[in-house]
């Protein structure tokens, strides 16, 4: 039986791109400075026991690597150059996340593109036009378009996996619903 250990994604400003500026103008502005520090701080926590909990799974001992699969949420399914490209853009720019799953991959762990491009690109444009004021949020808008990623990412993770006992790691927003059958989940 196939093993996906979920790890809760929490998005750093490394991750958002384009939309940083936007997004910690925002976050200046409705929290103030010292609040926005104590998020950042918090975050950096979370990411320091994630870590502990993966290490403590066993998962960056190289013989356990080598059989796991690397999933993310917002990492498109393209070649795999892009795909190391970007990794290797998010560890450079100190994503927390990505240091791990950097960690992960030299240990012998594959990282896969994840997500359908397509729905990727709508919920990006979908939060474009919210920053620039063109969209108000719709609550059932953005459901339907996590549900229909959430769909193409169990697909994909089933896919990669073969049903022999691999190991998935998945880091993936609290949001996010993957919809599995024959897996067993370890929540980390």
């Amino acid at each position: 039986m196939k093993e996906v250990y979920v790890v809760p994604m929490v998005h750093t400003v490394q991750e958002l791109g384009s939309l940083e500026k936007r997004i910690m103008e925002t976050r200046l502005r409705l929290f103030g400075a010292e609040q926005t520090e104590k998020f950042f701080d918090q975050v950096e926590q979370y990411w320091q026991e994630a870590e502990r909990k993966i290490e403590g799974a066993g998962l960056f001992q190289p013989e356990i690597a080598a059989g796991a699969q690397i999933f993310i949420d917002s990492l498109p399914n393209v070649n795999e150059y892009i795909v190391q490209k970007v990794l290797q853009d998010l560890i450079r720019q100190g994503s927390p996340a990505y240091k791990i799953i950097d960690r992960l991959q030299k240990a012998g762990a594959k990282v896969w593109g994840t997500e359908d491009t397509n729905l990727l690109l709508e919920e990006y444009r979908y939060w474009q036009d919210v920053a620039s004021g063109k969209k108000i949020i719709d609550i059932l808008e953005i459901e339907k378009l996590l549900r229909a990623r959430d769909r193409a990412i169990t697909r994909r993770i089933n896919l990669v996996m073969s049903e022999n006992g691999e190991i998935g790691i998945v880091f993936i927003g609290a949001k996010h619903n993957l919809m599995f059958k024959t897996v067993k989940i370890i929540n980390l």
